[in-house]
């Protein structure tokens, strides 16, 4: 965390770009988890940082049960030590929680409608659906969030 390389505050830029790769996603979460403490640590929580904004970033195209688990269970480990970033993680839970509920609704139609309207010419529509879907149900939850504000 403390890296020459990435100055403190462009680590979350840094955080967010990685993160914002379907294959970086994993990666990121993984990264923002496991070093927790070290992260509150750097930053300092007691006044605003960029904690909760990684936290935001990293999990805005959680769509799935497992990811849902990973949170909840990060939130309940972490009781008492989330800092500025508590609300950011509640949110996570919410979101991802009406993103796996939607997938659970929509996931065979979406990908029956992929199925019928692929081109002949491009048969990387389907194994690509998948990633296309997670970004469809990020830029959902993202509307959905936008509209809630309002």
């Amino acid at each position: 965390m403390t890296s020459p390389d990435i100055r403190k505050g462009d680590a979350l830029t840094a955080v967010s770009s990685v993160s914002s790769n379907i294959v970086g996603a994993d990666l990121a979460w993984n990264w923002l988890s496991s070093q927790w403490d070290e992260i509150l640590a750097y930053y300092d929580t007691a006044v605003s940082s960029p904690v909760a904004r990684m936290v935001e970033s990293v999990t805005k195209g959680f769509n799935t049960q497992e990811q849902l688990d990973d949170l909840i269970s990060f939130r309940a480990t972490n009781a008492g030590n989330l800092g500025t970033a508590e609300r950011a993680v509640n949110s996570a839970v919410d979101s991802t929680t009406a993103n796996v509920a939607w997938m659970d609704a929509h996931y065979d139609e979406v990908a029956l409608w992929f199925a019928q309207n692929r081109s002949a010419n491009d048969a990387r529509v389907i194994s690509s659906s998948l990633s296309l879907m997670q970004l469809v149900v990020a830029a959902i939850a993202t509307s959905c969030q936008v509209l809630r504000l309002q």
